[in-house]
């Protein structure tokens, strides 16, 4: 997860945004970074998101990774105020899955504050033979 959150947040650094990305553990424990072509025609973030949803129920199929790792940029209202957050959903070959926010503001000299941190139990969908949507 933290390797995820480093990429994340270095994108956020350099571009201000970023768009789906994910990563799995392999069975030797290293990370693996997984993206979605450039060219493809994607309507929006959800679509990409689902692409790599599907992308990752054919991955563990074949590859067996122990755990796989979808990261978002979010927006969503709270009690507090409206955030941002980098939410990164979480699934483990085990069943254990949990959506994490990263919550965060960007500074003006190019800085990511993460602000808060919340977890919040996930639906295993990934390891699982029927699929569900992302």
């Amino acid at each position: 997860m933290n390797d995820l959150v480093e990429f994340a947040e270095k994108m956020l650094i350099t571009h201000r945004e970023f768009h789906p990305f994910g990563g799995y553990l392999n069975e030797q424990e290293d990370v693996v970074h997984v993206g979605l072509s450039p060219e493809a025609n994607w309507t929006d973030d959800q679509h990409r998101a689902d692409a790599l949803a599907r992308s990752f129920r054919s991955l563990v199929q074949e590859k067996r990774p122990l755990a796989v790792g979808i990261v978002t940029n979010v927006w969503f209202a709270r009690d507090t105020g409206a955030t941002n957050a980098i939410r990164v959903f979480l699934e483990h070959r085990s069943g254990y899955c949990a959506d994490v926010f990263f919550h965060y503001t960007l500074t003006d000299d190019r800085r990511v504050s993460i602000t808060d941190t919340t977890a919040q139990q996930g639906l295993a969908h990934l390891f699982l033979d029927d699929t569900v949507s992302f």
